[in-house]
């Protein structure tokens, strides 16, 4: 693999770096790995994509997969000594006491977002069903222009009958 960055070559440096990023991450317990996303829904889908058209429905999909908040546990960072160490146990008293709050702002989140969400979708499939019969209009409008162009044109005036 090749990586280019800002048109220089960094593959010798930057490659072996991500590659013991990734190790470490690999290494953390499950709660701290971030998280791994299905290709299906993975951004990295949309690539895939061989018109805007299938580009747009590929879109439309990962939003309505993608469009909810999850309240899971997040990994508190801790510096080392041991007033850091009560700081970050009291932070996660702290996180599992509010729990409820969070996953109530959660809840009302994934609302909204789905709301939306069905908007945003509803009107991309408007669109598209409007422009579909836009086109088919405009195409039987210029069959019906090149049949009348292509009738004589009988009783013009200034014409001898």
């Amino acid at each position: 693999m090749k990586l280019t960055i800002a048109g220089v070559d960094r593959s010798h440096d930057v490659i072996p770096a991500l590659t013991q990023e990734a190790e470490r991450m690999a290494a953390l317990p499950y709660l701290e790995r971030p998280p791994v996303i299905p290709a299906p829904i993975a951004a990295t889908s949309l690539s895939a994509a061989t018109s805007e058209a299938d580009y747009l429905q590929r879109f439309n999909k990962l939003i309505g997969w993608r469009a909810a908040v999850h309240p899971n546990v997040l990994a508190l960072p801790q510096a080392p000594g041991w007033h850091h160490a009560f700081k970050a146990r009291l932070r996660r008293l702290l996180w599992r006491l509010l729990q409820y709050q969070r996953e109530r702002i959660a809840f009302r989140q994934n609302l909204i977002n789905s709301q939306l969400t069905s908007g945003l979708i509803f009107e991309s499939e408007q669109r598209t069903h409007e422009v579909a019969e836009l086109r088919a209009t405009l195409a039987r409008l210029q069959q019906e222009i090149n049949a009348l162009r292509q009738q004589p044109a009988a009783g013009q005036p200034g014409e001898k009958q």
